[in-house]
């Protein structure tokens, strides 16, 4: 069974999010339950707050090569290494220093966590497959 968000070779999960066109494949929304995985899937279902600048605080991470991105996108423990379920997926995204960077139209730096600390996006990749 395909995910239930992707309908008529649509995934309608990209209305609610919309940088899900950038970092996901077609193959997660219609292989057998592998959608289950899916970071945007569990958050449409928990019915979890979404950070309205999520596609803009991405645009860094599409840099990156979409197979580490897609293999990210199924990592379980990846919402907890990217702060995704603490800021990005609650209503703490106000609270975020990076939402706030882009609400006062500054540009984010790419190592600027949700939390204010810095961090390499390659160092929490290595940690996410460790």
């Amino acid at each position: 069974m395909s995910c239930p968000f992707y309908e008529d070779f649509t995934r309608n999960c990209a209305e609610k999010f919309k940088a899900i066109i950038h970092f996901m494949t077609f193959d997660v929304c219609q292989a057998d339950d592998k959608y289950k995985n899916c970071v945007i899937y569990a958050a449409i279902i928990e019915n979890k707050p979404i950070c309205p600048v999520m596609d803009e605080c991405t645009k860094d991470m599409r840099k990156l090569s979409m197979k580490i991105v897609i293999k990210l996108m199924k990592k379980k423990n990846i919402l907890k290494i990217l702060d995704l379920d603490e800021y990005c997926f609650s209503n703490n995204y106000e609270k975020c220093m990076r939402y706030k960077a882009i609400q006062n139209g500054e540009k984010v730096p790419t190592n600027l966590r949700p939390d204010g600390s810095e961090s390499d996006l390659k160092e929490m990749i290595l940690q996410a497959f460790g």
